[in-house]
């Protein structure tokens, strides 16, 4: 018996091919990329003073080059833990938060095989300064 459609020439090899990469394709598509856990550490320090320093935390999630998750910082009078969000393009990274009235900080930095390096800045407080560290998949 012939599926509708199904030519008689066809021969049940071509349609097993065929059956097979539809059901690749149904696959990739139905289940899309996945979301990639990552978790990083390291240090920051101000410009404006060596004695403001301490280390950061966070636990990320990337999708699809939108990063959210969280950040927790030691060292800070005003930030300790905080929602973050941002972006990694290629190896370009930039994640802000907000905590809270109103003082907000963006890290922006490269990743390099594990390696992140960067400035951060915030602005309501006037201060900035470099980070550097690790960030990996988890």
């Amino acid at each position: 018996m012939l599926l509708p459609g199904l030519k008689e020439n066809c021969s049940m090899r071509n349609l097993a091919n065929a059956c097979s990469c539809s059901i690749a394709l149904i696959c990739v598509l139905s289940f899309g990329a996945r979301a990639q856990e990552m978790t990083g550490k390291g240090e920051w320090h101000s410009l404006s003073g060596d004695a403001i320093r301490g280390k950061w935390t966070t636990n990320l999630t990337n999708n699809d080059g939108a990063i959210s998750g969280t950040i927790e910082l030691s060292g800070s009078n005003v930030f300790a833990s905080a929602p973050v969000s941002g972006k990694l393009d290629g190896s370009n990274i930039v994640l802000g938060f907000v905590i809270g009235d109103g003082d907000d900080a963006e890290f922006t930095g490269l990743v390099t095989e594990g390696a992140v390096a960067g400035e951060w800045s915030c602005s309501s407080l006037g201060d900035q300064g470099v980070w550097t560290g690790r960030l990996g998949s988890r």
